[in-house]
């Protein structure tokens, strides 16, 4: 007897423990797909034979107290006025007391136009102003260690800025990190797009060329096991090694692609068997005999493909492919 014809009487013999066991490995991966984009990371880790990877540990060793410090850019911009008044002034000021008494041991410094014009340095002070006098910039340097705290002064400082800003000009927040966080909720975004305007229009390609709602089901069911599975993995894997911010959206849309379209060959042949009066089990097992040794081959030589990445030495690059292998 053939693997195939094996592997269909097993299915029919054990079709609903094989069913119950797809629904709780997908309702597991359900509850975990929003933590798996929670736990992805917009930083770029360089490979450590890189010149600045080199320069870096030796600033962390000769410059501890320099290692860990980055910054925040704070941008002031009016279109019609100078932004060197009172009302700028006593803002910068209010931000500096506001920020101090809410993370005093995070920030190493706060830096703007009108502190050192305080201190008697308006050379130094001309470099926080444009030309124009219509833009200045206030730079927060701080030192967060851990992930959680960064999110909640990020958070604190965009509440404060949405909340305080003058009114009549325009404040912005920038710097690595801000940008970093802008990324991460641009994949959220990017999921929501794929799933609402993608997904519909895939769904009703595969309608039209099986003019069959019930078969039309199977690519949407196969597609939301494959997004929860795959995200459930991916989370895991976040656990050892950084996973990028964009590699669910890279996922999701491979998901969707190779679902559909390994799926229309699939059920184009159970169609086409079903047909000629084929019986069900009997056409399930002519369609994993004939198309599904296709499918096969497609998907291992696409999965060492996608593997291959993993052996450049920039990590984004590595998670994008085990993310793409694992789908």
């Amino acid at each position: 007897m053939s693997f195939i014809r094996k592997y269909t009487k097993l299915l029919q013999k054990y079709r609903y423990v094989v069913l119950a066991f797809w629904i709780v490995l997908g309702i597991i991966g359900i509850i975990f797909i929003p933590k798996f984009i929670s736990a992805t990371s917009s930083e770029f880790k360089i490979p450590h034979n890189a010149p600045s990877y080199i320069a870096n540990e030796v600033l962390k060793n000769e410059f501890p107290q320099f290692a860990n410090t980055t910054d925040f850019v704070i941008l002031i911009r009016s279109n019609n006025s100078t932004v060197l008044n009172a009302e700028i002034r006593d803002f910068v000021y209010e931000l500096n007391n506001t920020l101090i008494s809410s993370f005093s041991s995070e920030i190493t410094s706060i830096e703007s136009y009108f502190f050192y014009i305080n201190l008697g340095l308006p050379e130094v002070a001309k470099g926080f102003v444009s030309s124009n006098n219509r833009t200045t910039i206030i730079i927060i340097n701080y030192e967060i260690n851990t992930n959680k705290r960064l999110s909640e002064f990020l958070y604190f400082l965009r509440t404060i800025l949405k909340d305080q800003a003058p009114k009549g000009y325009e404040v912005a927040l920038t710097g690595e990190e801000a940008m970093y966080e802008d990324m991460h909720l641009g994949t959220e975004k990017d999921l929501i797009v794929i799933d609402s305007i993608v997904m519909p229009i895939a769904l009703l390609i595969i309608a039209l060329a099986l003019r069959s709602f019930r078969l039309m089901l199977l690519p949407l069911i196969s597609i939301l096991l494959s997004m929860a599975i795959s995200f459930f993995i991916m989370y895991l894997v976040s656990f050892f090694i950084a996973v990028f911010s964009f590699v669910p959206s890279v996922m999701m849309v491979l998901i969707i692609g190779m679902s559909i379209d390994y799926s229309l060959f699939l059920l184009s042949r159970f169609k086409e068997e079903m047909k000629k009066n084929t019986e069900f089990f009997d056409a399930v097992r002519k369609m994993l005999r004939y198309s599904g040794h296709t499918i096969s081959m497609s998907a291992i030589i696409l999965i060492f493909s996608f593997l291959g990445l993993i052996f450049f030495p920039v990590e984004f690059l590595v998670t994008i492919g085990i993310g793409a292998a694992v789908i």
